[in-house]
């Protein structure tokens, strides 16, 4: 099994659009669609996603 979780704390000034943005380049890179596609589809059981908000009082990381 891979776990696989990236966490990023963004720059002051950095909007809800910038994000979004960022999200859907990322869901839609044809690197990452590939990778998903050719490789991990066909080697993948199951497959759980996880996303959640960090309150922004969190500075445990």
């Amino acid at each position: 099994m891979i776990a696989h979780v990236v966490i990023w704390t963004f720059r002051p000034g950095v909007t809800p659009a910038d994000v979004d943005a960022l999200v859907g380049e990322l869901r839609d890179h044809p690197g990452h669609q590939r990778i998903a596609t050719e490789i991990l589809a066909p080697m993948t059981a199951t497959r759980i996603a996880v996303q959640f908000e960090v309150p922004p009082t969190f500075v445990g990381l």
